[in-house]
């Protein structure tokens, strides 16, 4: 019983997490982190406003994955 309640958990947990990915990455209209580091490095996006969700999509991209039972990225 346990088991199954840690596995509804985590998936309600990654469904969260999964949303707000979604959330930040449509906010600057781009597919992925690099994209928006990209964006910002080039001065489309303003580092000021979106340095905040680019550290928290980083760190959401890894809960992503442990969630997931991926292996940490490099």
């Amino acid at each position: 019983m346990a088991r199954v309640g840690a596995a509804t958990k985590r998936a309600t947990i990654l469904h969260r997490v999964e949303a707000e990915i979604k959330e930040i990455l449509r906010r600057y209209n781009v597919e992925s982190l690099e994209e928006l580091d990209k964006m910002i490095a080039l001065g489309e996006i303003d580092e000021t406003d979106a340095l905040d969700d680019l550290i928290r999509l980083d760190h959401l991209l890894w809960l992503r994955d442990q969630l997931r039972g991926k292996r940490s990225r490099s």
